[in-house]
Order: structure tokens, then sequence, then C-alpha cells
């Protein structure tokens, strides 16, 4: 018997003594990546891209901070107080805490982070550094490092109690009361629709998301799986209370 034709029968033999192993390579061949392809897969990522630029419209020098904050933008050339909390929050610890800055009309969409506020420091000619956005969550150690005041001690018991009450009960009733109550519908839509886009499509899709992510917020905070207004009105109205005895009981 000729070579080729041993091989065949010992192909059989093995064939008939094992009848499933040719159905098995079949199938684990059908789920293996060929070779060329697992190679070319583990050379990605090729390249990671270091964070985006500034627009070239920046200014290249600048001798004041400039703090992004929801805010129009008449308001924002005579220096007034953000309308949105999480923005005011930062622009008020920052003039206490004595940083110069200035505050400029943005969007969520504009934000390194996707969330305003974010601050771009004085910046310096030929630093890249000094181009480095400071998200919100940076922004009290860099007011800190930066300011020219010195804070005030407060006992950390009194604030863990103050910011128990503005963050869930009071800021549950701030969400209802601008996001979802249908009363305000047209101070939603000027404060936050508007401004991003004229298309109509665009506008109905962005007021959707926000007051989704409203009601996803107060139902997390509340842990109540439906939202009720006399509830939440109820509860914001003990956190005052409480808030207006707190500085004769709390030490």
């Amino acid at each position: 018997m000729s070579a080729p034709a041993e091989e065949a029968s010992s192909r059989e033999k093995e064939s008939r003594q094992n009848p499933t192993r040719p159905r098995q390579a079949a199938e684990s061949s059908w789920f293996k990546i060929p070779a060329p392809l697992a190679r070319l897969f583990k050379k990605f990522p090729l390249l990671t891209y270091p964070p985006n630029e500034l627009p070239a419209r920046s200014p290249k020098s600048r001798d004041t901070a400039t703090l992004y904050v929801f805010i129009s933008d008449q308001d924002a050339l005579r220096d007034l107080p953000s309308f949105n909390p999480s923005c005011l929050k930062w622009q008020s610890f920052l003039r206490l805490a004595g940083v110069e800055f200035r505050v400029v009309s943005s969007n969520n969409h504009a934000s390194p982070t996707g969330a305003l506020p974010f601050l771009i420091p004085p910046a310096k000619l030929n630093d890249p550094k000094s181009q480095t956005p400071i998200p919100s969550n940076k922004l009290e150690q860099w007011g800190l490092d930066n300011g020219t005041s010195k804070l005030p001690d407060v006992p950390s018991r009194k604030l863990e109690a103050y910011e128990a009450l503005l963050d869930h009960r009071i800021r549950a009733a701030w969400l209802y009361t601008l996001y979802l109550s249908p009363l305000n519908s047209g101070v939603l839509s000027g404060l936050y629709v508007a401004p991003n886009s004229a298309s109509q499509i665009v506008r109905t899709t962005i007021l959707h998301q926000l007051r989704h992510a409203a009601e996803t917020e107060i139902t997390k905070s509340s842990g109540k799986p439906a939202v009720d207004s006399t509830t939440i009105y109820d509860g914001a109205r003990e956190a005052f209370e409480a808030l207006a005895i707190m500085p004769h009981s709390a030490s």
C-alpha cells in the first residue's frame, strides 16, 4: 500500500474511533479568530491621543482666570451670579477664596468633562500647562492654592449637616420645581434648552434628557420609585426649618 493510501486509511480508522473529533475541531475553528487578525487586533490602540487643546480663538495670554458657567451672555458681562446651583456654588467659593476671575456663558457640551463649571487658569505664553482646564472636582484645591483670602474654619459636623440638607431635600425640591413642574416649562426651556439649538427636534431631545436625569436623581436621593411633589416639598420645608435653627444648636 502506498504512503498516501496508508495515511488515508489511518485517518479513516481514527475517525471511526473518535466520531466526534472532526465536528469538535470544526466548531472550534469556526469561533477561532484567524491568526493575522489576532495579530492585528493586538496592535490596537495604535495611539492614545492627549486631551483636546483649547480652541484656536482662545486668548494665548490671560491675566485673569475664566470660569465657564450656566449664565446668559448679558449677565456674564455684568459679572452676575449663575442661575445654576452647582455653578453658583463654585462661583461663590472662588470669590470667598479671593480668586480673581471672570465668568463666561457656556454649556455642558463645551466642557472637557461634560459638565459645568470648569475653569481655565491665567494663561502664560508658551506654557502648555497653563492651558489645562480645571474641572469642578478640582476647583476647591485650586482655589485654596491660588486664592488670596483665608477661608473661615467651619466645624466638620456643622458643615456635614448643612451639606446633607442642601444636597438632598432642598436640591430635590429645586430639581422638581424647575425640571418637572409643568408651570416652569418655559423657564427650563429658556435657561437650558433654547440656548443650545434652534432645531425643534434637538430641543425636544434635550428637554427629555434633562427631565429624565432630574427624575432619576430625585428617586435616587429619596429612595422611592416614584416622584411625589407633596413629599418633596414637605422635605424641603423641614430642611429649611432645620437650617434656620442650626446656627444656634450646632457646635
